[in-house]
């Protein structure tokens, strides 16, 4: 498995007995390589919110963007697909 996202940090926050405090290691923020293209109808508005729900990221979606580059992965795939199916009507193979 190959990490999503890498978050450069000057020390990692250690517990009192050294171990690391994973509660207080920053959140990684998505990080937008090309430009943002809002979706244009309520139909593509609908599935960005959607992504987004399923991805769990605050950022906006645009219709270019890669869902496995934004932190996807095949489970949530299939939630999405799932969600989709549910709000939409539409099946995803």
């Amino acid at each position: 498995m190959i990490p999503s996202y890498f978050v450069v940090l000057e020390a990692l926050p250690l517990t009192v007995n050294g171990k690391v405090d994973r509660n207080a290691l920053p959140a990684p923020e998505k990080n937008l390589e090309g430009e943002y293209t809002p979706p244009r109808d309520p139909v593509e508005e609908k599935l960005a919110k959607i992504w987004a729900e399923v991805l769990g990221i605050p950022a906006a979606v645009g219709i270019d963007d890669d869902f496995f580059q934004s932190g996807g992965h095949s489970l949530k795939a299939a939630i999405l697909a799932a969600k989709i199916h549910k709000a939409l009507g539409v099946n995803i193979p």
